[in-house]
C-alpha cells in the first residue's frame, strides 16, 4: 500500500495523479517512488508524474496529466489543452487513446516532446479563446477543431464528423465556428475553412461524408446538403432544380425512426419532391448508386424543363451559409 501521505494526495486529484515535487515535500525521495513503481503500485506516466493504480482511472487522465504537468510552468500565456482532447473535456466527443495536443507560447520550450503529449508552439497565444472546464484550461472549440485536421492530421472525414457532434453539443452554428477561423487564421483554421467552403461541414456522419464523395463525386457538382425543404423538415441531401431530396438511412439512427421518416417523406412528396433514401448495402456498390441517382436526377430535370412537372418553391433557408448551388440544372 502507498503511505498516507501520497495516497491523501491522490484521493485529492480528479484523476488520483500526483508528482515528484509533491512527494518531495511529503518527505519522501526518488527511492521510495521508485519502489512503488516496482511494486506496481503507481504507474510513471510522464517524467515527474504518477498515477494511483488503486484508483479507478479517469476518462480524462490524459487531459488532467497536461494540465497538472503545466499549472506550475511560468510560461506566459498559459499552455492550453486543445485538439481532440479539447473537445473530449466539453464532452463533444467520446474519450480517445491519442496524446493530447497542447498549445505552448512561441518562444517556449517543452522537454517532453513525444508521448503524452503532443506539443505545437503558437504565435500570439493570447488571441486563442480558452475555458477552464472541469478544472482543465482548454482552447476554444474553432480552435480545438483547426488542430485535430493540421496537428493531429485526423482524416477530413473524422473532423467534419467531430465538428457536427461539436455543434450538437454546444448549440453552435457553423457561421459561428466560420467567423472564428476567420479570425483565428492559423493554418488549421485556414484549412477548416476551406472544408466549410466546400459544403463538407454540413455532412453529419463518416457514412454521408463517403456517400458525398464516392457516389454524388462521380458526377458533379454534388447535392446541395442540409437544404430546408419544408418548414418542418431538412433533408441530408438535395437537388433543387430536379427536386429530387436523397437521404441517408443508417441502421443505427433510423431503426426507430420509422413513422418519422415516413411523416418525412409524405411532407415531401406533397409538396412536389421525390425522395430516395441511400443505404449502407447502396455504398457498397458506389458506382451502380451514382449511375442509378445521376439517372434519376436528368429525368426530373428533364420534366422540369418541359414544365411536366413544377420546380417546388423553397422555406427560408435560416442559417445557411453557403448559396445553393443546385437551383439551376446541371445535366
Amino acid at each position: 500500500m502507498l503511505p498516507d501521505p501520497i495516497s491523501d494526495l491522490t484521493a485529492r486529484h480528479p484523476a488520483g495523479l500526483f508528482c515528484r515535487k509533491q512527494a518531495f515535500r511529503a518527505g519522501f525521495n526518488d527511492g521510495a517512488i521508485h519502489r512503488w513503481v516496482t511494486a506496481e503500485l503507481i504507474t510513471r506516466l510522464a517524467p515527474g508524474w504518477y498515477r494511483d493504480e488503486l484508483r479507478t482511472r479517469h476518462p480524462l487522465e490524459r487531459q488532467h496529466l497536461a494540465e497538472g504537468y503545466f499549472a506550475r510552468s511560468r510560461k506566459m500565456p498559459v499552455p492550453l489543452v486543445s485538439g481532440t482532447a479539447a473537445l473530449e473535456v466539453l464532452g463533444a466527443i467520446q474519450p480517445q487513446e491519442t496524446p493530447p495536443t497542447v498549445l505552448i507560447p512561441w518562444a517556449s520550450r517543452v522537454r517532453v516532446r513525444t508521448e503524452p503529449f503532443l506539443v505545437k508552439q503558437v504565435h500570439h497565444l493570447d488571441a486563442v479563446g480558452h475555458s477552464r472546464v472541469r478544472g482543465i484550461r482548454i482552447a476554444e472549440p474553432a480552435r480545438a477543431l483547426a488542430d485535430a485536421l493540421v496537428v493531429e492530421c485526423l482524416p477530413p472525414e473524422q473532423v467534419a464528423h467531430h465538428a457536427y457532434l461539436t455543434m450538437n453539443s454546444l448549440r453552435l452554428r457553423v457561421g459561428d465556428l466560420v467567423r472564428r477561423w476567420k479570425d483565428l487564421g492559423d493554418p488549421g483554421s485556414q484549412r477548416m475553412l476551406e472544408l466549410a467552403s466546400l459544403g463538407l461541414l454540413d455532412v453529419e456522419s463518416p457514412a454521408e461524408w463517403a456517400l458525398f464523395s464516392e457516389v454524388f463525386g462521380r458526377f458533379p457538382p454534388a447535392p446541395d446538403a442540409q437544404v430546408q425543404i419544408t418548414d418542418r423538415f431538412r433533408a441530408d441531401f438535395a437537388y433543387v432544380f430536379a427536386a429530387l431530396v436523397l437521404e441517408y438511412q443508417s441502421e443505427l439512427y433510423h431503426a426507430d425512426r420509422i413513422d418519422e421518416d415516413g411523416l418525412r417523406n409524405a411532407d415531401f412528396r406533397r409538396r412536389g419532391w421525390d425522395s430516395l433514401a441511400i443505404t449502407k448495402s447502396m455504398l457498397n456498390d458506389p458506382a451502380g448508386t451514382a449511375d442509378l441517382v445521376h439517372g434519376i436526377r436528368l429525368e426530373r430535370e428533364r420534366l422540369v424543363k418541359d414544365g411536366l412537372i413544377r420546380r417546388p418553391e423553397l422555406p427560408r433557408q435560416q442559417g445557411r451559409r453557403t448559396p445553393l448551388r443546385t437551383l439551376v440544372p446541371l445535366g
